[in-house]
């Protein structure tokens, strides 16, 4: 098989094999990536029954995202192998599976027929590392090694758990260890598809399977299966909690659990022999041992009923480190009477000693040590906020005040908490304002709006504009040298915290692909710590930038999100997690192991949504823990419905367009791919890897996109059946995003104008960009267009009055303007019938039914319902449905309070101490 190749698949070195089939390394030419190919048994390849069974669990595998999931990309299956340098192209029809902005195409015919020569093969992650198996074999693992890596194995499986998905054959040989020292689990779901393949060795036993899903058949592997799995009784996600809590004992203790000579006296000792979790070593704690003892009762009924608590009681271990496994000894258990008394005598003497205290002074009395304490900040609702938008906190170098962003539409502005305050408060001259940032001496608030880089008094009071961005920032650091650092389109800037003009410090490589972004200034030095990335889909690497020598030196970390501390560690993301490493300010190397923090802040598209102050107090926007955001059909009475009940295998979505037929869906995603989603079969097809702003032609057709390739916003136009490339239509030297494709052909463009903001303009023939007009300009914004179905008028936003509101004017000569909206709005959209509009006052839909003949005029008036629904100045973040009977809209997952730790900086300490 090595030097074959399969589809645009490239045999490199065999990996291994199994009772699920051989596995192999290969190279994926056409996404350039590394991947490991699992091709299936003849027998199975060749059952169309099991094939097609196979490839519908398949579909639900390839959804689940998770950074501790080896990700399933495709299902595919061809004629024959063929010799290095010919490529067999798949047969059947080619249709993206949903795993993902770079997942591969699943080709299986849809009456496979058995054939000698036809090979059917998984298409899954490549994790480099050892399994979880050959480093349990070496001995006990140290618990405050195991405790972290159980964690993830549990929030492996919480994840898969919530959408459905249960492993069955969960087993140390299925967890691999990267090289990073993290944990993934592979094989989830597998088990049911293969048939029973008998092996004395009951650690690498082939999977125990049957050809169906019928009650009373056994599935699993002897050592790690659960009593149920054994007796062949039904089985449900609580068969993978007994298979974590055998692993767990195993990393705890490096012995087996179960270890018959043979399978079948392995599968007697997991229905009978005796489990002793008392011999743990001294340092594990109580609350562990008594976990491992929740997931190994036999009795299902009182196992421990959900994966999730075993998650928190890990998390909690980790988090309370001086808990060990010390119970209270016999005959030393505390009376009723004593144990009821007992709150009251502790309150009475610390009430005693605090009078002592008073009464006698602190002479002579050595202060205790701060403790490390952690809290919640109520902060205002920032649920409507778009995912990808930059860091929405910050706090101040002292640790006494935090910035978030709060609020949607006119009410959408900083908010600044003083810790000995009881609420937070909105901050003058920051409307729209987003990516906070704090002065050295604290003083100002640097902040991103419509119009660019400002600042303003942290007391609040007129902004101070500084710049003005072509897009979006890609992290901003205000550095004590008097600059300020930022990043946009992969370049690198700075300017005078004073203002003045820019410098370009860094142009990114077009031929390369490669742009740079996330700058901070390491203090003392004259060097940046940046990230750089190659292609939208990229992970990201870290890199040190030399001011002075203008050098490029990576630190061979991928990461994004970096800044250093003054612990001497490096703080970065990778997936959705938090690392530190320690790094060497003489040096500018990484010198040991990264390790993960903060499991509970959340990683936004690779911006870690966190913030730390020089006193070591971090703050962070809290994740939600297998919680994504929702595509919904939202009616008018405000009743939600799901339009995709098993979820959308992204960690973001943006910009909904419904084809004009209303049975296709058009999503942004993540960082920067377009999806085309079917409505009726659920499957998304990938439209491009590097795009956004999505807008349907009227003969839904094609699709016209911005990208950012060409170092700025370009239209680019696909045909939806992909039987032609993406061809660039549109290319000036300002940013251009298309605001609506209307019925009658002409498309409405959204340019930007440095120094000034955003104009509109017409394109009357996409067929020619020289039919490119002026619509509506001046010294104003205007965004967010939209045309009625017959083409007359023109819905938009602007900032004329000093806030955003909705106007309305005739199409495509503008005429006199008509104030739509009364107390701020955002988001227009036109009912089918063109007799409503609609728009967001805040969180609040708003309807406005309207006349046209013999005038213009509004008739009424009428707030439909509220909801924590993504919002976005600059692009509306929902659609309509041709019927007109539902909008489709995006819905955020609760994000929580700031969450507060103080200390911080010794937990980071102790935690690479030994590097």
């Amino acid at each position: 098989m090595i030097g074959k190749t399969l589809s645009q698949f490239e045999i490199k070195a065999r990996l291994g094999e199994g009772g699920m089939g051989e596995v192999w390394r290969a190279r994926d030419s056409r996404l350039e990536r590394e991947v490991a190919l699992k091709i299936l048994p003849d027998a199975f390849a060749a059952d169309p029954e099991r094939l097609a069974r196979f490839e519908r669990e398949a579909k639900v595998l390839a959804s689940l995202n998770h950074p501790n999931i080896a990700h399933l990309y495709g299902l595919e299956t061809i004629e024959s192998a063929v010799g290095a340098g010919q490529v067999l192209e798949p047969s059947g029809p080619q249709t993206l599976n949903p795993s993902g902005p770079q997942d591969l195409k699943s080709s299986r015919p849809q009456d496979p027929k058995p054939s000698g020569s036809a090979v059917t093969f998984l298409v899954m992650e490549l994790v480099e590392g050892e399994d979880l198996s050959d480093r349990i074999g070496r001995g006990p693992i140290p618990i405050a090694e195991a405790l972290p890596l159980a964690l993830q194995i549990a929030e492996a499986l919480e994840a898969a758990h919530e959408r459905g998905v249960i492993h069955r054959d969960l087993k140390p040989a299925n967890v691999r260890l990267t090289t990073d020292g993290n944990a993934k689990v592979l094989d989830f779901g597998l088990a049911k598809a293969f048939e029973p393949a008998p092996d004395d060795d009951t650690e690498h036993s082939q999977t125990i399977t049957s050809a169906g899903t019928m009650t009373g058949l056994i599935l699993g592997t002897a050592a790690y299966m659960s009593p149920e799995q054994a007796s062949g009784q039904p089985t449900d996600r609580r068969c993978d909690i007994w298979s974590f809590g055998v692993i767990l004992h195993e990393m705890i203790t490096g012995k087996r659990l179960f270890d018959g000579e043979t399978i079948s006296h392995t599968l007697a000792d997991v229905l009978r022999a005796p489990i002793d979790v008392g011999s743990y070593p001294d340092e594990v704690p109580g609350s562990v041992r008594r976990l491992v003892g929740r997931c190994l009762e036999r009795d299902r009924m009182r196992r421990l009923r959900d994966i999730g608590e075993a998650r928190i009681a890990l998390d909690d271990a980790i988090n309370a480190p001086d808990e060990r496994s010390a119970e209270p000894t016999e005959g030393a258990v505390q009376t009723p009477s004593v144990a009821r008394r007992l709150p009251w005598l502790v309150a009475a003497a610390a009430a005693f000693l605090a009078a002592v205290g008073f009464f006698t002074g602190s002479e002579g009395v050595a202060p205790s040590a701060e403790p490390v304490r952690r809290f919640a900040l109520e902060v205002p609702n920032s649920g409507n906020t778009r995912q990808g938008d930059g860091r929405a906190v910050a706090i101040s170098s002292d640790g006494r005040s935090v910035v978030t962003r709060g609020g949607s539409g006119a009410e959408d502005m900083l908010h600044i908490r003083h810790m000995d305050d009881f609420k937070a408060k909105g901050i003058e001259g920051t409307v729209n304002g987003r990516s906070p940032i704090f002065s050295p001496d604290d003083r100002w608030i640097a902040f991103v709006d419509a119009a660019g880089l400002q600042k303003v008094r942290s007391t609040g009071g007129p902004s101070v504009f500084l710049t003005q961005f072509p897009s979006s920032p890609d992290g901003i650091d205000w550095a004590d040298d008097g600059w300020i650092y930022y990043a946009h389109q992969g370049e690198i800037w700075r300017i005078s915290e004073d203002g003045g003009e820019s410098e370009r410090l860094l142009e990114n490589d077009l031929g390369q692909s490669r742009g740079f972004g996330e700058p901070f200034a390491i203090p003392g030095t004259n060097a940046l710590l940046c990230s750089s990335r190659v292609g939208l889909g990229d992970s990201g690497e870290l890199f040190i930038f030399d001011l002075q020598s203008k050098e490029i030196t990576s630190l061979e970390m991928q990461g994004s999100s970096p800044r250093y501390l003054p612990t001497g560690h490096v703080l970065f993301a990778q997936a959705a997690r938090v690392f530190v490493a320690p790094f060497d300010i003489d040096e500018m190397r990484i010198t040991g192991q990264s390790a993960p923090v903060l499991d509970r802040a959340w990683v936004d598209q690779g911006n870690v949504q966190a913030d730390v102050a020089d006193n070591g107090t971090v703050v962070y926007l809290p994740n939600s823990r297998g919680e994504t955001q929702a595509l919904v059909a939202v009616n008018v009475n405000g009743k939600v419905e799901e339009l995709a009940p098993e979820g959308l295998p992204f960690a973001s979505l943006n910009d909904p367009r419904i084809s004009p037929d209303g049975r296709r869906l058009m999503l942004s995603v993540d960082s920067g791919a377009i999806w085309m989603f079917d409505l009726d079969t659920q499957t998304p097809t990938l439209m491009t890897e590097e795009g956004f702003y999505p807008q349907w032609s009227p003969d839904g057709r094609e699709v016209l996109f911005g990208s950012t390739r060409n170092k700025t916003f370009d239209i680019y136009r696909r045909p939806v059946d992909l039987s032609r490339p993406e061809e660039l239509v549109l290319d000036l030297e300002n940013n251009l995003r298309a605001g609506d494709w209307t019925g009658q052909g002409p498309v409405v463009i959204r340019e930007e104008i440095p120094g000034k903001g955003m104009d509109l303009r017409v394109w009357h023939d996409p067929d020619d960009p020289s039919t490119l007009a002026s619509l509506l300009e001046g010294p104003d914004d205007e965004l967010a267009p939209v045309v009625s179905a017959d083409g007359k008028w023109l819905a938009y936003v602007s900032n004329y009055s000093g806030i955003d509101e909705i106007f309305v004017t005739a199409f495509p000569v503008p005429e006199a303007r008509y104030k739509i909206s009364m107390k701020g709005g955002h988001s227009p959209t036109w009912a089918p019938d063109g007799r409503t509009l609609y728009y967001f006052q805040s969180s609040r839909m708003i309807a406005v039914t309207i006349e046209t003949e013999p005038r213009f005029r509004v008739t009424g008036r009428e707030e439909l319902f509220e909801g924590e629904y993504v919002h976005y100045r600059w692009s509306r973040q929902y659609d309509i449905h041709p019927s007109g009977e539902y909008f489709v809209m995006i819905k955020n997952p609760p994000r929580g309070n700031v969450e507060v730790i103080t200390r911080w900086f010794d937990e980071v300490r102790e935690l690479t101490a030994g590097d």
